[in-house]
């Protein structure tokens, strides 16, 4: 493009071709004991154009901060929130964001197409699979 004084204007750069998401695969814990670490994995099939995973976390309570760890992409990412961030009268929400080399990225789970958050009820309890008590109590006698 030319101007009318005849100087060259710079030509705007094309913009860079979307980078496909990564395929996940997470299994979100259905309960975890308070004040014990909890390990949490991502797998990314492929992890070619992942830089970094970051995990988002704090207890599920709207007063609270989110804390943020992050590690290098590969195609498997795991995480260890610490003993101290896992309350006994909170249960964790927690989600992972991934980290495309062009600085933008994706979130899992995907806001897109389900709940933005996975929740870990923190329990003491033994069996993580039994139904809760609100369940318990909306079952047919």
């Amino acid at each position: 493009m030319i101007k009318n004084d005849a100087t060259p204007v710079p030509a705007i750069p094309a913009l860079p071709k979307s980078l496909s998401r990564p395929q996940t695969a997470h299994t979100p814990p259905k309960s975890a004991p308070p004040n014990q670490p909890l390990t949490l994995t991502l797998q990314l099939t492929p992890p070619k154009d992942a830089r970094a995973v970051r995990l988002h976390y704090r207890p599920l309570n709207q007063l609270a901060q989110f804390k943020t760890l992050e590690q290098p992409a590969a195609s498997s990412v795991t995480f260890t929130i610490p003993a101290g961030d896992l309350p006994p009268n909170w249960d964790l929400l927690y989600y992972f964001e991934i980290l495309n080399r062009e600085n933008s990225g994706w979130f899992e789970p995907d806001p897109l197409v389900a709940t933005p958050y996975h929740v870990v009820k923190v329990s003491n309890d033994s069996a993580p699979d039994r139904p809760s008590a609100l369940a318990e109590a909306a079952r047919p006698k």
